[in-house]
């Protein structure tokens, strides 16, 4: 358990972290050890356990990530169903949710190693030069600790509450990482695109990780070409052979883009984390390529997780289920 990205280091780089897994074809001659990381994806909200508690509570479980989720509001006329089970009113915890960008600074100062990241932020919806700010600002609070997950929405109400529509939301989310990248990169930053336009302009801080913090995607293959395209990393929602079918297609979108697939980082979703193949399930993800597993407990599956004594139970019991 514990620090398991996915990465080709020397022993005396290895950071600290408890129970470091080592692959079965281990070269002692190179000393070089594939490991990969093991996080948590948790919805915070003010019905739940605090973000600094549960920081705390992961970097002491050996947890290596937290991944935050994003709505920020849940329209009542209800125009798009919900995609997980249409027939079904959506869960509470879609309209509870702290912000993530303000959770994952709470969660940064509090912790040393725990890497803190979105997953994800519905970039499409937001300001980009303010969020560029936050993502920046984060990125300094933590030590250079943040992963920037963004996706494009399936809520068509919520993306026309922001002025969005919602056939032009994958356009809207790439300009808006454009103009992002280009704060983060520049001293002076400009942009002159469909959707935006920046004159000229400072701001700090910039990030501390150069010349940006990763961006990655949650999407499913529909999107496999604007994540090959222009993204850091894919974050997938799939089963081991789901993700194992599906990563052929996305690595020949990034041949095609003019890519390398180490260009593309792979981070899965998790949400069965007390299978009894769960062991199994992340060894086949390592297998794969994937740098992350994200374990996830539904809080419609599991109601428990929205207490603060019931989530310290299930992380305890996710500890467990990958100490095995």
């Amino acid at each position: 358990m514990g620090k398991r990205l996915i990465q080709w280091v020397t022993t005396h780089e290895m950071r600290q972290q408890p129970e470091v897994r080592r692959p079965r074809s281990t070269s002692e001659s190179s000393n070089l050890f594939l490991v990969i990381d093991v996080g948590v994806q948790f919805w915070p909200s003010d019905r739940t356990i605090s973000v600094p508690d549960l920081a705390r509570a992961l970097e002491e479980r050996g947890f290596a990530s937290l991944w935050v989720s994003e709505h920020t509001h849940a329209p009542i006329s209800r125009n798009t169903p919900w995609p997980k089970n249409p027939a079904e009113p959506l869960p509470m915890p879609y309209m509870r949710m702290h912000d993530p960008l303000i959770a994952l600074a709470a969660a940064a100062v509090v912790t040393e190693r725990l890497t803190v990241a979105t997953g994800i932020l519905l970039a499409a919806q937001r300001d980009p030069i303010i969020t560029a700010k936050e993502v920046a600002s984060i990125d300094h609070l933590s030590g250079g600790r943040f992963i920037f997950g963004v996706g494009y929405g399936w809520d068509f109400d919520e993306l026309r509450s922001h002025g969005v529509d919602p056939a032009r939301r994958k356009d809207v989310l790439r300009e808006n990482v454009e103009v992002m990248r280009e704060l983060w990169a520049h001293e002076v930053a400009s942009h002159s695109g469909e959707f935006y336009e920046l004159t000229p302009s400072w701001q700090w801080p910039k990030p501390l990780q150069r010349p940006g913090p990763p961006v990655v995607v949650g999407a499913g293959k529909a999107a496999f070409r604007e994540i090959a395209a222009w993204s850091d990393g894919w974050v997938a929602g799939h089963h081991a052979g789901t993700l194992t079918e599906e990563l052929p297609l996305l690595r020949k979108r990034i041949e095609e883009a003019g890519r390398k697939s180490s260009d593309v980082a792979i981070h899965s979703i998790f949400a069965d984390p007390f299978a009894d193949d769960v062991s199994e399930t992340i060894d086949a993800y390592e297998e794969a390529g994937a740098a992350s597993v994200i374990l996830f407990a539904p809080p419609w599956v599991y109601p428990e997780v929205e207490t603060p004594d019931g989530a310290m139970r299930i992380l305890d019991r996710l500890a467990r289920q990958i100490r095995t």
